[in-house]
């Protein structure tokens, strides 16, 4: 998706500056787009301020008919080798240009399969670098960027980020410079990005709607199931697995026939941005058991392709199949279902209440679970189911086991948990030594 710049016409796609100039032409609008050549496309502010410079020069030239609005002269007379020697070049040494080597080499080494650098890391990297950090940093040596210039950048962000963003966006840079001291030797010491600090709590609010953080209640699930039984066969299994599972949501997109063995399925990969990763998030294998409710749903899928298809379906083939007999590039058809299906599940105004002030004696907002009162249930995305498999497993005892389950190591799924561990913990107390020996009313 294209990424505005804030000129009028001069836009980043796939990390180039591209300008878009339009004509209308026999009441129909006509739209050209030309991309930056070379080290001018890279999206610094310099060369951002240079583009929009050229189509107003374009526009003004159509204007007074000195060319004409066609794409192949306009190609040829403002995007010639003459034409860019005329704005000047980015330094050697400038952060625009090392972070393109910078994108070069962690490129590589996600292709080679290295740890650390999965493909899905390296292009929200990417992303960022592009977005961020290019526009503010481009030009400038990248041995002149200072701590104090990524701290501004940081408090005077144009966007409302929340916090953990704000990490992200650092943890990327942090990379380049790390890149350029080691791989370049170009000395850059102290890393301008260590140590940094970031707004409190409050200070930069977030974008998105509030969202109700409590798992799904079973009379919640029980009442959302109904209404997917109204869905096809693959919608279904979908959330089967994914409830009685608990997998994240590339695990199962990635879920081949072959993966099965018995009432297991072995999680081996996952499918990021629509690519195939060929490890998990973790890095490490592992094998998640199937309930018989979900295996039988499963086994439902694979046999109605089987007999779906003229050739017998492979056992390489994914169980979770678009039209085209293809894997699923991510999970927005199944996420539609849902959205769809929670809007029209309901429960009895009874449960709703007892519900409602559960929650609120929890603390959890008015406003968040009000629907309860009217028998609707609050919207929470899919995979909230997750950390409802967590908390089934979690109230049941099984905390080492289900953290190999969900592909958490066991400190981090006590960390996560901790509040589910706790009630559990709370309710198997003694508490006869809480009573008192004496009459007290």
């Amino acid at each position: 998706m294209a990424q505005k710049t804030g000129f009028p016409g001069v836009q980043i796609n796939n990390g180039r500056i591209r300008i878009r100039i339009s004509q209308n032409q026999n009441g129909k609008q006509t739209r050209l787009e030309f991309y930056m050549p070379g080290d001018l496309g890279i999206p610094t502010q310099t060369n951002l301020e240079n583009a929009s410079r050229l189509r107003k020069t374009i526009l003004a030239d159509i204007a007074d008919k000195t060319t004409q609005f066609n794409k192949s002269v306009i190609e040829k007379t403002y995007f010639n080798k003459k034409t860019q020697q005329k704005i000047e070049p980015l330094a050697a040494d400038s952060f625009a240009l090392i972070s393109q080597q910078w994108w070069k080499w962690t490129k590589a080494k996600s292709e080679k399969g290295i740890k650390g650098y999965k493909y899905s890391t390296v292009t929200g990297d990417k992303q960022i670098m592009n977005a961020v950090w290019l526009p503010l940093f481009g030009d400038l040596p990248i041995n002149k960027i200072s701590y104090d210039d990524v701290h501004k950048a940081v408090r005077n962000t144009n966007k409302e980020y929340m916090a953990d963003t704000l990490r992200n966006h650092v943890s990327a840079l942090k990379k380049v410079f790390t890149f350029a001291d080691s791989e370049l030797r170009i000395p850059i010491r102290p890393n301008p990005c260590a140590d940094m600090t970031y707004p409190e709590c409050g200070e930069v609010s977030v974008i998105k709607p509030e969202e109700l953080k409590e798992p799904w209640r079973p009379v919640e699930l029980a009442a959302v199931f109904k209404e997917l039984e109204k869905e096809d066969l693959q919608v279904r299994a979908y959330f089967s697995v994914f409830r009685g599972t608990g997998m994240r949501t590339s695990e199962i997109l990635a879920l081949e026939i072959n993966d099965i063995e018995d009432d297991d399925l072995w999680v081996t990969k996952g499918v990021v941005r629509g690519q195939l990763e060929t490890n998990t998030k973790t890095w490490v294998n592992r094998r998640v058991y199937m309930q018989p409710q979900v295996l039988d749903i499963v086994n439902q899928l694979i046999e109605r392709t089987l007999n779906k298809n003229v050739v017998n379906i492979n056992r390489t083939d994914y169980i979770f199949q678009n039209e085209n007999g293809e894997k699923h590039q991510s999970a927005r058809y199944f996420n539609k279902r849902w959205r769809a299906a929670v809007s029209r599940a309901r429960i009895s105004r009874e449960e709703g209440k007892k519900l409602y002030s559960t929650l609120k004696r929890r603390g959890v907002k008015a406003e968040l679970i009000e629907c309860y009162l009217h028998g609707k249930i609050p919207y929470r995305k899919p995979y909230k189911l997750r950390h409802t498999r967590a908390s089934e497993l979690v109230s049941r005892g099984v905390v080492e086991e289900g953290a190999i389950q969900l592909g958490h190591g066991v400190d981090m799924f006590i960390k996560r948990y901790a509040q589910q561990i706790k009630e559990m913990e709370d309710k198997k107390k003694d508490r006869s030594k809480l009573i008192s020996e004496e009459k007290i009313s």
